[in-house]
C-alpha cells in the first residue's frame, strides 16, 4: 500500500532479493549469536547441561528454524526461494509446502499481516505466540482479512508475485 511504500523500512529493504523475508548466512550468524548471549543461561542452568551440549542445541536449533523459515517465510511472500549460495537453502523442505503443518504456519503467519503485524509473530514456532499472549486465532483475524483463502484466491507461494 502506499504508506508502506513510503516508509523508510520499504526504503531500506528496496532492491533486496527476499526484502528482509530470509535467514542468509549473515542473519543466521546473527541469530546463533544472540542465542548464546540469552540461551545458556536456561539450558545450563535451569535444564542441566553442560555447555557443548547447550550449544549444540542452540545451533541445531537456529538451523532447523532457518531452513523452516526459509522453505515458507520468501514464498509465502511470492519471493524466489533461498539458494545454499545465498543460505540455508529453502529446497531443502520445499516439499512441506502444501503440508497439513505449513498450511497451518501459512494460516497463522497470514493472522500477523492482516492485523498489521501486531500479533501471531513466530512463522515457525507459533506455539511461543501462545505462551506470550501474542496469539490471534482465525476467527479473529479472518473477517478482518481483505482477501479470501477461497481456492480462487491468490496461490499460497507464488514465486512470480514480485518478479
Amino acid at each position: 500500500d502506499a504508506k508502506w511504500l513510503a516508509s523508510e523500512p520499504c526504503a531500506v529493504l528496496e532492491g533486496k532479493t527476499y526484502r528482509g523475508t530470509a535467514f542468509e548466512y549473515d542473519i543466521v550468524a546473527m541469530m546463533i549469536a544472540q542465542m548464546f548471549v540469552t540461551c545458556p543461561w536456561v539450558l545450563c542452568g535451569v535444564l542441566g547441561l553442560n555447555f557443548a551440549e547447550a550449544s549444540a542445541f542452540i545451533v541445531s536449533a537456529t538451523v532447523a528454524h532457518g531452513l523452516i523459515w526459509n522453505a515458507l517465510h520468501p514464498a509465502m511472500h511470492g519471493l524466489p526461494d533461498v539458494p545454499i549460495a545465498e543460505g540455508l537453502p529453502s529446497s531443502w523442505l520445499k516439499g512441506l509446502r502444501g503440508s497439513a503443518y505449513f498450511n497451518w504456519l501459512y494460516a497463522n503467519h497470514q493472522g500477523h499481516h492482516v492485523l498489521s503485524g501486531r500479533c501471531n509473530y513466530n512463522v515457525c514456532a507459533p506455539l511461543v505466540d501462545h505462551v506470550l499472549g501474542t496469539y490471534v486465532p482465525e476467527s479473529e483475524w479472518g473477517p478482518k482479512a481483505k482477501t479470501s483463502n477461497l481456492p480462487e484466491s491468490r496461490p499460497q507461494y507464488d514465486a512470480t508475485e514480485y518478479a
